[in-house]
């Protein structure tokens, strides 16, 4: 769908890199992946606003600011910006551009755009923006607008998505499943079943919305779960919100591992890698390959450049995995225990789950 440097599928998010789609629309490609039903959409990758900026000639308002202000965007106080962020949805968005996006959403909304669509932000942060039932190409258009104009200071793909009826709908918690009274039995059950799936793949409890259309059951959305944490299998004892973050990096692929440390500087490893440790590494050299399947995650203190490379890695190499982690092989030493977040690029001091 669309031209694949600007637009693809939302089933297609999970083989790319996360920093092209964000980390809502990877989500969503790997419950495609899991066979789990979502609602059919695309994912407007970051390099079409990117575009967008340097067609319109937006983009060097954006660097005069940086360079008035002698600040990141980040930093900026927000009457500076709110005039270029007024700019950007008043900007009409250029021809070579709109051509690929009226494609994409006439194939998913129809000829008339008469079929409503959902509209959700997709970034590495936690921040999230979300328009329902949006109707109309010019309301679409603008609601794309107002996402890329909040987010001036990172990179933002978006998810456009159909609406799903307007039945059923609920939230559920992954980890603790109730039943929801206006389900039918087999509609329940095969909700069950979706949850133990994300449950087991993500590690980490989530907190996923879902609706019924012609009585099959979507997941439309899934988000974190931010509050207590039980696991009736026991493998995540307990989340400490107030645990030290030892480092950040950029979530490779998903799950949650803890173990203690072992650091890799060279290539003579092959006969003390353990199954139950923590692999860190310079970078993601895919000549470890089977030695990275024995460990319980992956951090690398750089990132790989090629997506195609990471998307090689996540295919065939599925243990949680951290890159761009600068200085981890520097900061701890053979035998710490820690904790790595494959969701959200973490590493953690000591142990949280088993």
């Amino acid at each position: 769908m669309g031209h694949p440097r600007h637009i693809i599928s939302i089933s297609q998010a999970e083989s790319l890199d996360i920093g092209l789609v964000g980390k809502k629309a990877f989500e969503l490609g790997e419950l495609s992946y899991l066979g789990i039903p979502i609602p059919p959409g695309f994912v407007i990758e970051t390099s079409f606003s990117e575009d967008f900026l340097k067609i319109s000639g937006l983009y060097e308002n954006m660097e005069d600011i940086k360079r008035t202000s002698r600040s990141s965007l980040r930093n900026c106080p927000e009457e500076i910006l709110r005039p270029l962020r007024e700019k950007i949805v008043q900007t009409h968005i250029p021809p070579e551009l709109t051509s690929e996006l009226h494609k994409s959403y006439r194939e998913l909304a129809g000829e008339f755009g008469s079929i409503p669509v959902d509209i959700t932000s997709s970034s590495d942060t936690e921040r999230s923006i979300f328009f329902p039932d949006v109707s109309g190409d010019a309301n679409v258009f603008l609601k794309i607008k107002k996402i890329w104009a909040d987010y001036l200071d990172c990179p933002v793909a978006i998810i456009i998505s159909r609406s799903i009826g307007s039945g059923i709908k609920g939230r559920i918690l992954t980890n603790m499943p109730k039943n929801d009274k206006k389900l039918t039995e087999k509609q329940m059950t095969q909700l069950l079943q979706y949850c133990k799936i994300i449950q087991r793949h993500f590690y980490f409890p989530k907190e996923v919305d879902y609706a019924v259309e012609n009585g099959k059951i979507y997941i439309t959305k899934m988000n974190p779960f931010t509050g207590a944490v039980a696991d009736s299998h026991g493998k995540i004892l307990h989340f400490n919100k107030g645990k030290k973050i030892a480092i950040r990096g950029i979530a490779v692929y998903p799950g949650i591992a803890t173990g203690p440390v072992r650091i890799i500087r060279g290539h003579g490893y092959r006969s003390v890698i353990r199954k139950d440790e923590i692999l860190i590494v310079p970078n993601l050299d895919l000549i470890l390959s089977e030695n990275i399947r024995k460990t319980r995650a992956v951090v690398a203190d750089t990132s790989l450049v090629i997506a195609g490379d990471k998307a090689f890695y996540r295919q065939n190499f599925q243990v949680p995995t951290i890159e761009g982690a600068r200085n981890a092989s520097q900061i701890f030493r053979n035998g710490d225990v820690v904790t790595v977040n494959g969701i959200n690029g973490n590493v953690y001091s000591g142990g949280f789950v088993r």
